[in-house]
């Protein structure tokens, strides 16, 4: 500011009188003579306090959110794994399907069935895809219901 720059919209730490954190958002510009000399300066002050608590408190908040959706991913993941482990070493055959009768999920049971090796031989086939098509279209009314 001594040698001339404006200084516009700086955020500014300071203490109170009392010790508590504050913070002013300030714009300083020299101010000249009718020769452009500086013989002063033009301050401006605002109190942001108040919207830089806001802001920490958000973004604890939003930190806290993250540590939650965090630790309920690593949950959801054990019980996925724990659930799929178990429909895997099921004799049964289990499977799921989308909205348009497409494999989504076959267990080894229902692989051996299909006659496919792996489970990305399955997904994303309708039972037109694996059965011949009066098989398939007797499977066709439960699969839609």
């Amino acid at each position: 500011m001594i040698q001339g720059q404006p200084v516009i919209n700086r955020e500014e730490f300071f203490l109170d009188e009392q010790g508590r954190e504050c913070w002013l958002l300030t714009s300083k510009l020299p101010l000249r003579d009718q020769d452009g000399k500086i013989v002063g300066l033009v301050g401006i002050g605002r109190n942001i306090t108040e919207q830089k608590q806001v802001e920490e408190a958000l973004r604890q908040s939003h930190d806290e959110l993250e540590k939650r959706v965090a630790e309920r991913t690593t949950e959801l993941s054990r019980e996925r794994l724990l659930l799929r482990t178990l429909i895997d070493n099921l004799p049964d055959c289990i499977y799921a399907k989308d909205t348009a009768g497409r494999k989504t999920m076959a267990n080894p049971a229902d692989l051996k069935n299909l006659r496919c090796n792996t489970e990305a031989e399955a997904i994303g086939k309708s039972d037109f895809d694996l059965f011949p098509k009066d098989i398939a279209e007797q499977f066709w009314p439960t699969t839609r219901r």
